[in-house]
């Protein structure tokens, strides 16, 4: 079995971690990856984990974003989604922050829109990559947002492993720009 190591908020202490033991390999049991989240710009609370992780006993882990987006108060609150371009590029900002920091990872919130039962129950969030098309009717359809597009885009061409090279020259039209070296990583007990 393979774990993720429970992830912590942006902002929260990075508690030490403990010593990895012979005997946890050995159940077949140890940490597969370390998660995060943030809803912050810039690879926000990314800085430095993946060098923390790669000086302590599991230097041979990686560091997921197991959450991030754009913030938007109005999806929160299941008032309306946000399928405009600006937010869907965003987003892909957010995630080459995330990269940029040496992320592996990137999960973004959320899926498809749906009820999330955590603040208020019974409330839609509408920050699905696929949106609902009518919360009140019995049987639901959903129709892709830009930010599916956007992020798919990443998706298909930044495959696992791959690791973020440096661009230079002037790149303020294609912004943000990203370029990968593509590499073959395993990661295991």
């Amino acid at each position: 079995m393979r774990l993720r190591r429970n992830e912590r908020a942006v902002g929260a202490a990075v508690p030490p971690i403990p010593p990895k033991t012979a005997s946890d390999c050995g159940r077949g049991v140890c940490e597969a990856h370390f998660g995060l989240h943030s809803y912050g710009s810039g690879g926000s609370g990314s800085a430095g984990v993946a060098s923390y992780i790669e000086n302590s006993a599991y230097p041979d882990r990686t560091v997921w974003m197991t959450k991030f987006n754009v913030s938007c108060a109005a999806c929160d609150a299941g008032v309306s989604g946000n399928d405009s371009w600006s937010f869907a590029s965003g987003a892909v900002a957010y995630l080459s922050g995330y990269l940029a920091n040496s992320v592996a990872a990137g999960l973004v919130w959320e899926g498809y829109d749906s009820q999330y039962n955590y603040y208020n129950p019974g409330q839609w969030d509408l920050y699905g990559l696929i949106a609902v098309d009518d919360i009140n009717t019995a049987a639901k359809t959903y129709t892709p947002r830009k930010i599916f597009y956007t992020l798919s885009q990443v998706s298909k061409w930044v495959r696992p492993g791959a690791q973020m090279i440096g661009v230079s020259g002037s790149t303020s039209s294609f912004s943000p720009l990203m370029a990968f070296k593509h590499t073959i990583q395993r990661h295991g007990c």
